[in-house]
Protein backbone atom coordinates (compact mmCIF):
# COMPACT_ATOMS: atom_id res chain seq x y z
CA UNK A 1 0.00 0.00 0.00
CA UNK A 2 1.76 3.16 -1.17
CA UNK A 3 1.01 6.88 -1.15
CA UNK A 4 1.79 9.63 -3.59
CA UNK A 5 5.36 10.74 -3.17
CA UNK A 6 4.41 14.03 -1.51
CA UNK A 7 2.56 12.40 1.42
CA UNK A 8 4.47 13.33 4.54
CA UNK A 9 3.74 13.24 8.25
CA UNK A 10 5.22 14.53 11.48
CA UNK A 11 5.60 12.12 14.39
CA UNK A 12 5.64 14.04 17.66
CA UNK A 13 7.13 12.15 20.59
CA UNK A 14 7.67 14.41 23.57
CA UNK A 15 10.31 12.19 25.14
CA UNK A 16 14.04 12.54 25.76
CA UNK A 17 16.03 9.98 23.76
CA UNK A 18 19.00 10.34 26.14
CA UNK A 19 17.02 9.31 29.21
CA UNK A 20 17.74 5.60 29.91
CA UNK A 21 14.28 5.16 31.44
CA UNK A 22 12.78 5.87 28.00
CA UNK A 23 14.58 3.00 26.26
CA UNK A 24 11.47 0.91 25.65
CA UNK A 25 9.41 3.85 24.41
CA UNK A 26 12.22 5.01 22.12
CA UNK A 27 12.35 1.55 20.51
CA UNK A 28 8.64 1.84 19.90
CA UNK A 29 8.89 5.33 18.36
CA UNK A 30 11.66 4.33 15.96
CA UNK A 31 9.81 1.15 15.02
CA UNK A 32 6.64 3.12 14.28
CA UNK A 33 8.58 5.47 12.01
CA UNK A 34 10.08 2.50 10.17
CA UNK A 35 6.64 0.90 9.82
CA UNK A 36 5.22 4.08 8.27
CA UNK A 37 8.09 3.94 5.79
CA UNK A 38 7.20 0.32 4.92
CA UNK A 39 3.73 1.61 4.03
CA UNK A 40 5.24 4.25 1.73
CA UNK A 41 4.79 7.22 4.07
CA UNK A 42 7.65 9.64 4.64
CA UNK A 43 7.84 11.01 8.19
CA UNK A 44 9.90 13.35 10.30
CA UNK A 45 10.23 12.78 14.04
CA UNK A 46 10.07 15.65 16.52
CA UNK A 47 11.57 14.61 19.86
CA UNK A 48 14.07 15.65 22.51
CA UNK A 49 17.66 15.02 23.57
CA UNK A 50 19.81 16.32 26.40
CA UNK A 51 21.00 19.02 23.99
CA UNK A 52 17.56 20.23 22.92
CA UNK A 53 14.84 19.58 20.34
CA UNK A 54 15.51 17.29 17.37
CA UNK A 55 13.91 16.87 13.99
CA UNK A 56 15.04 13.32 13.34
CA UNK A 57 18.75 13.63 14.26
CA UNK A 58 19.03 17.38 13.47
CA UNK A 59 19.21 19.76 16.43
CA UNK A 60 16.67 22.51 15.70
CA UNK A 61 16.51 24.12 19.16
CA UNK A 62 19.54 24.09 21.44
CA UNK A 63 18.58 23.98 25.11
CA UNK A 64 19.80 21.78 27.95
CA UNK A 65 17.00 19.47 29.08
CA UNK A 66 18.08 17.31 32.05
CA UNK A 67 15.59 14.43 32.34
CA UNK A 68 12.82 14.84 34.97
CA UNK A 69 13.93 18.38 35.89
CA UNK A 70 11.73 21.40 36.51
CA UNK A 71 13.36 22.95 33.48
CA UNK A 72 11.87 20.23 31.28
CA UNK A 73 8.36 20.91 32.60
CA UNK A 74 8.85 24.62 31.99
CA UNK A 75 10.06 23.94 28.47
CA UNK A 76 7.03 21.81 27.69
CA UNK A 77 4.69 24.42 29.06
CA UNK A 78 6.19 27.55 27.47
CA UNK A 79 8.03 26.48 24.30
CA UNK A 80 7.19 23.08 22.85
CA UNK A 81 3.88 24.08 21.26
CA UNK A 82 5.52 27.03 19.53
CA UNK A 83 8.26 24.81 18.07
CA UNK A 84 5.64 22.34 16.81
CA UNK A 85 3.63 25.10 15.13
CA UNK A 86 6.71 26.63 13.51
CA UNK A 87 7.97 23.29 12.14
CA UNK A 88 4.57 22.37 10.70
CA UNK A 89 4.27 25.75 9.00
CA UNK A 90 7.68 25.31 7.39
CA UNK A 91 7.27 21.70 6.22
CA UNK A 92 3.53 21.64 5.33
CA UNK A 93 2.82 18.13 6.59
CA UNK A 94 -0.21 16.10 5.53
CA UNK A 95 -0.72 14.72 9.03
CA UNK A 96 0.55 14.98 12.59
CA UNK A 97 0.81 11.88 14.77
CA UNK A 98 1.17 12.94 18.38
CA UNK A 99 1.97 10.60 21.26
CA UNK A 100 -0.31 12.10 23.88
CA UNK A 101 1.30 14.31 26.46
CA UNK A 102 -0.96 16.12 28.91
CA UNK A 103 -2.60 19.05 27.15
CA UNK A 104 -1.32 22.50 28.06
CA UNK A 105 -2.36 25.95 26.78
CA UNK A 106 0.49 26.40 24.30
CA UNK A 107 0.16 22.91 22.81
CA UNK A 108 -3.60 23.29 22.43
CA UNK A 109 -3.18 26.71 20.85
CA UNK A 110 -0.61 25.31 18.40
CA UNK A 111 -2.86 22.44 17.32
CA UNK A 112 -5.85 24.76 16.93
CA UNK A 113 -3.86 27.19 14.78
CA UNK A 114 -2.40 24.38 12.67
CA UNK A 115 -5.89 23.03 12.02
CA UNK A 116 -7.24 26.52 11.23
CA UNK A 117 -4.43 27.20 8.79
CA UNK A 118 -4.74 23.82 7.05
CA UNK A 119 -8.20 22.27 7.21
CA UNK A 120 -6.98 19.19 5.32
CA UNK A 121 -4.28 18.19 7.77
CA UNK A 122 -5.14 15.16 9.87
CA UNK A 123 -4.22 15.31 13.54
CA UNK A 124 -4.00 11.90 15.19
CA UNK A 125 -3.49 11.53 18.93
CA UNK A 126 -2.05 8.30 20.35
CA UNK A 127 -3.09 7.50 23.92
CA UNK A 128 -0.95 4.66 25.19
CA UNK A 129 -2.94 4.06 28.38
CA UNK A 130 -6.60 4.97 28.83
CA UNK A 131 -8.10 5.84 31.20
CA UNK A 132 -5.09 7.46 32.83
CA UNK A 133 -6.62 9.74 35.45
CA UNK A 134 -5.54 7.46 38.31
CA UNK A 135 -1.92 7.19 37.13
CA UNK A 136 -0.03 10.30 38.38
CA UNK A 137 1.33 10.35 41.95
CA UNK A 138 3.76 13.27 41.87
CA UNK A 139 2.54 16.81 42.53
CA UNK A 140 3.66 18.18 39.16
CA UNK A 141 1.98 15.31 37.35
CA UNK A 142 -1.23 15.87 39.25
CA UNK A 143 -1.20 19.56 38.34
CA UNK A 144 -0.59 18.68 34.69
CA UNK A 145 -3.45 16.19 34.79
CA UNK A 146 -5.84 18.83 36.13
CA UNK A 147 -4.91 21.09 33.22
CA UNK A 148 -5.28 18.20 30.78
CA UNK A 149 -8.80 17.46 32.05
CA UNK A 150 -9.80 21.05 31.34
CA UNK A 151 -8.42 21.23 27.79
CA UNK A 152 -9.34 17.75 26.56
CA UNK A 153 -13.04 18.64 26.75
CA UNK A 154 -12.67 20.49 23.43
CA UNK A 155 -10.06 18.25 21.80
CA UNK A 156 -12.70 17.02 19.31
CA UNK A 157 -12.54 20.44 17.65
CA UNK A 158 -9.05 19.86 16.25
CA UNK A 159 -8.15 16.17 16.72
CA UNK A 160 -9.40 13.90 13.92
CA UNK A 161 -8.74 10.47 15.44
CA UNK A 162 -7.45 8.96 18.66
CA UNK A 163 -5.30 5.83 18.49
CA UNK A 164 -6.52 3.60 21.30
CA UNK A 165 -4.94 0.40 22.59
CA UNK A 166 -8.35 -0.86 23.68
CA UNK A 167 -11.65 -1.46 21.92
CA UNK A 168 -13.48 1.83 22.49
CA UNK A 169 -15.36 3.47 19.63
CA UNK A 170 -14.85 7.05 20.83
CA UNK A 171 -12.82 8.98 23.42
CA UNK A 172 -13.73 12.59 24.23
CA UNK A 173 -16.24 12.55 21.32
CA UNK A 174 -13.42 11.65 18.92
CA UNK A 175 -13.56 8.44 16.81
CA UNK A 176 -10.83 5.94 17.63
CA UNK A 177 -8.47 3.77 15.62
CA UNK A 178 -7.90 0.57 17.59
CA UNK A 179 -4.39 -0.88 17.49
CA UNK A 180 -2.02 -2.70 19.81
CA UNK A 181 1.68 -2.41 20.41
CA UNK A 182 3.97 -3.96 17.82
CA UNK A 183 7.67 -4.70 17.54
CA UNK A 184 10.49 -4.64 15.00
CA UNK A 185 11.71 -8.22 14.77
CA UNK A 186 14.87 -7.22 12.93
CA UNK A 187 16.28 -5.81 16.17
CA UNK A 188 15.25 -8.64 18.48
CA UNK A 189 17.15 -11.94 18.17
CA UNK A 190 15.65 -15.30 19.03
CA UNK A 191 16.91 -16.38 22.47
CA UNK A 192 17.76 -20.05 22.38
CA UNK A 193 18.15 -21.38 25.92
CA UNK A 194 21.87 -22.18 26.22
CA UNK A 195 21.73 -24.59 29.13
CA UNK A 196 19.29 -26.25 31.46
CA UNK A 197 20.57 -26.91 34.96
CA UNK A 198 17.19 -27.85 36.36
CA UNK A 199 16.55 -24.38 37.75
CA UNK A 200 13.57 -22.33 36.54
CA UNK A 201 15.00 -18.94 35.66
CA UNK A 202 12.58 -16.03 35.36
CA UNK A 203 13.48 -12.63 33.90
CA UNK A 204 11.65 -9.33 34.31
CA UNK A 205 12.80 -6.36 32.23
CA UNK A 206 11.39 -2.87 32.61
CA UNK A 207 11.36 0.60 34.12
CA UNK A 208 9.64 -0.40 37.32
CA UNK A 209 6.49 1.26 38.67
CA UNK A 210 3.94 0.12 41.23
CA UNK A 211 1.52 -0.98 38.50
CA UNK A 212 3.96 -3.56 37.12
CA UNK A 213 3.04 -5.65 40.15
CA UNK A 214 6.42 -7.30 40.74
CA UNK A 215 5.71 -7.30 44.47
CA UNK A 216 3.08 -9.98 43.77
CA UNK A 217 5.74 -12.26 42.31
CA UNK A 218 8.27 -11.56 45.06
CA UNK A 219 5.72 -12.44 47.74
CA UNK A 220 4.71 -15.52 45.75
CA UNK A 221 8.34 -16.68 45.77
CA UNK A 222 8.45 -16.09 49.54
CA UNK A 223 5.36 -18.29 50.02
CA UNK A 224 6.84 -20.97 47.78
CA UNK A 225 10.05 -21.11 49.82
CA UNK A 226 8.19 -20.98 53.14
CA UNK A 227 6.25 -24.10 52.12
CA UNK A 228 9.50 -25.99 51.64
CA UNK A 229 9.04 -26.59 47.92
CA UNK A 230 12.09 -28.21 46.35
CA UNK A 231 12.17 -27.05 42.73
CA UNK A 232 14.91 -24.45 42.26
CA UNK A 233 13.74 -21.05 41.03
CA UNK A 234 15.42 -17.73 40.37
CA UNK A 235 14.16 -14.27 39.39
CA UNK A 236 16.35 -11.69 37.65
CA UNK A 237 14.94 -8.14 37.76
CA UNK A 238 16.55 -5.97 35.07
CA UNK A 239 16.13 -2.19 35.02
CA UNK A 240 15.45 0.70 37.35
CA UNK A 241 12.49 2.95 38.06
CA UNK A 242 10.48 4.63 40.83
CA UNK A 243 9.49 1.28 42.37
CA UNK A 244 12.93 -0.34 42.41
CA UNK A 245 13.86 0.71 45.94
CA UNK A 246 10.60 -0.67 47.32
CA UNK A 247 11.21 -3.96 45.54
CA UNK A 248 14.75 -4.19 46.93
CA UNK A 249 13.43 -3.51 50.43
CA UNK A 250 10.85 -6.28 50.03
CA UNK A 251 13.51 -8.77 48.91
CA UNK A 252 15.76 -7.79 51.83
CA UNK A 253 12.92 -7.97 54.35
CA UNK A 254 12.30 -11.63 53.54
CA UNK A 255 15.95 -12.61 52.91
CA UNK A 256 15.32 -13.55 49.29
CA UNK A 257 18.60 -12.23 47.93
CA UNK A 258 19.81 -15.68 46.85
CA UNK A 259 16.70 -16.25 44.73
CA UNK A 260 15.97 -12.72 43.48
CA UNK A 261 18.75 -10.75 41.80
CA UNK A 262 18.71 -7.13 40.62
CA UNK A 263 20.53 -5.87 37.56
CA UNK A 264 20.73 -2.29 36.27
CA UNK A 265 19.22 -1.36 32.92
CA UNK A 266 20.97 -3.49 30.28
CA UNK A 267 20.97 -3.16 26.50
CA UNK A 268 22.21 -4.69 23.27
CA UNK A 269 24.18 -7.92 23.30
CA UNK A 270 24.45 -7.82 27.09
CA UNK A 271 20.67 -7.99 27.34
CA UNK A 272 20.56 -10.71 24.67
CA UNK A 273 22.84 -12.86 26.86
CA UNK A 274 20.53 -12.45 29.84
CA UNK A 275 17.59 -13.65 27.78
CA UNK A 276 19.56 -16.68 26.59
CA UNK A 277 19.75 -17.86 30.20
CA UNK A 278 16.04 -17.32 30.92
CA UNK A 279 13.10 -19.74 30.86
CA UNK A 280 10.13 -17.46 31.59
CA UNK A 281 9.46 -13.75 31.04
CA UNK A 282 7.52 -11.74 33.62
CA UNK A 283 4.91 -9.48 32.09
CA UNK A 284 2.78 -6.77 33.65
CA UNK A 285 1.05 -8.00 36.82
CA UNK A 286 -0.63 -4.90 38.23
CA UNK A 287 -2.50 -2.91 35.57
CA UNK A 288 -5.65 -3.18 37.69
CA UNK A 289 -3.94 -0.72 40.05
CA UNK A 290 -4.42 1.93 37.33
CA UNK A 291 -7.99 0.79 36.61
CA UNK A 292 -6.85 -0.42 33.18
CA UNK A 293 -8.53 -3.60 31.93
CA UNK A 294 -6.67 -4.29 28.66
CA UNK A 295 -2.90 -4.66 28.33
CA UNK A 296 -0.66 -3.98 25.35
CA UNK A 297 2.76 -3.94 27.00
CA UNK A 298 5.86 -3.83 24.84
CA UNK A 299 7.62 -6.26 27.18
CA UNK A 300 5.10 -9.00 26.24
CA UNK A 301 5.89 -8.53 22.58
CA UNK A 302 9.63 -8.59 23.15
CA UNK A 303 9.37 -11.80 25.17
CA UNK A 304 7.33 -13.34 22.36
CA UNK A 305 9.79 -12.18 19.70
CA UNK A 306 12.65 -13.79 21.63
CA UNK A 307 10.73 -17.06 21.86
CA UNK A 308 10.23 -16.75 25.61
CA UNK A 309 7.05 -17.99 27.31
CA UNK A 310 5.69 -15.42 29.76
CA UNK A 311 3.10 -14.62 32.39
CA UNK A 312 0.77 -11.62 32.69
CA UNK A 313 -2.48 -10.66 34.40
CA UNK A 314 -4.72 -8.28 32.41
CA UNK A 315 -6.01 -9.47 29.00
CA UNK A 316 -3.79 -8.65 26.03
CA UNK A 317 -5.74 -9.07 22.80
CA UNK A 318 -2.66 -10.19 20.87
CA UNK A 319 -2.20 -13.07 23.31
CA UNK A 320 -5.43 -15.04 23.91
CA UNK A 321 -5.38 -17.37 26.89
CA UNK A 322 -5.51 -20.50 24.76
CA UNK A 323 -1.92 -19.98 23.61
CA UNK A 324 0.34 -22.63 25.10
CA UNK A 325 3.16 -20.19 25.88
CA UNK A 326 0.99 -17.73 27.85
CA UNK A 327 0.11 -18.07 31.54
CA UNK A 328 -2.52 -15.68 32.86
CA UNK A 329 -2.66 -15.02 36.59
CA UNK A 330 -5.58 -13.29 38.36
CA UNK A 331 -5.82 -9.53 37.80
CA UNK A 332 -5.72 -8.60 41.48
CA UNK A 333 -3.19 -8.18 44.28
CA UNK A 334 -3.01 -11.87 45.21
CA UNK A 335 0.46 -13.39 45.43
CA UNK A 336 1.55 -15.33 42.36
CA UNK A 337 1.18 -19.10 42.74
CA UNK A 338 4.63 -20.42 41.85
CA UNK A 339 3.52 -24.07 41.91
CA UNK A 340 0.93 -23.36 39.19
CA UNK A 341 3.54 -21.42 37.22
CA UNK A 342 5.92 -24.39 37.29
CA UNK A 343 3.16 -26.79 36.20
CA UNK A 344 2.29 -24.53 33.26
CA UNK A 345 5.92 -24.14 32.18
CA UNK A 346 6.38 -27.92 32.06
CA UNK A 347 3.82 -28.03 29.23
CA UNK A 348 5.28 -25.24 27.08
CA UNK A 349 6.14 -26.31 23.54
CA UNK A 350 9.13 -25.57 21.31
CA UNK A 351 10.26 -21.94 21.67
CA UNK A 352 10.68 -21.57 17.91
CA UNK A 353 6.87 -21.71 17.65
CA UNK A 354 6.67 -18.64 19.88
CA UNK A 355 8.97 -16.71 17.56
CA UNK A 356 6.91 -17.79 14.57
CA UNK A 357 3.78 -16.45 16.25
CA UNK A 358 5.50 -13.07 16.64
CA UNK A 359 6.43 -13.03 12.96
CA UNK A 360 2.79 -13.59 11.97
CA UNK A 361 0.96 -11.41 14.45
CA UNK A 362 2.74 -8.57 16.20
CA UNK A 363 4.96 -6.52 13.86
CA UNK A 364 4.45 -2.76 13.74
CA UNK A 365 3.74 -2.88 10.02
CA UNK A 366 0.69 -5.02 10.76
CA UNK A 367 -0.42 -2.95 13.74
CA UNK A 368 -0.37 0.37 11.87
CA UNK A 369 -2.75 -0.72 9.11
CA UNK A 370 -5.86 0.93 10.67
CA UNK A 371 -3.96 4.24 10.81
CA UNK A 372 -2.72 3.87 7.25
CA UNK A 373 -6.24 3.09 6.05
CA UNK A 374 -7.52 6.26 7.72
CA UNK A 375 -4.83 8.37 6.07
CA UNK A 376 -5.87 6.96 2.69
CA UNK A 377 -9.42 8.23 3.04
Amino acid sequence: MYFRQMMKGLLVYRINKDDPSNTGVIKKCLAQQEAFSHHGIQTDMLWLSKKGVLKNSELIKAIELPPHSLKVYGFYFFYFGTILKSLESKEQYDFIYLRHPFFDPLLVSALQQIKKRNQDIKIILEINTYPYDAEPKRILHKASLSMDKYFRKNAHQYVDRIVDYGVRKTIWQIPTLSIRNGINLDNIPFAKRKSNDGKLRMIAVGNWSYWHGLDRLILGIKDYIDRGERAAIELLIVGDGPETESLRNLVNEYNLGERIIFSPATFGTDLDKLFESADVGIGTLGLHRKNVTLDSSLKHREYCARGLPFILSSPDLDFPDDLNFIHYVPSNDDRIDIVELIKWYALVEDRTLIRQYAERQITWKAQLRPIVNHLLQ
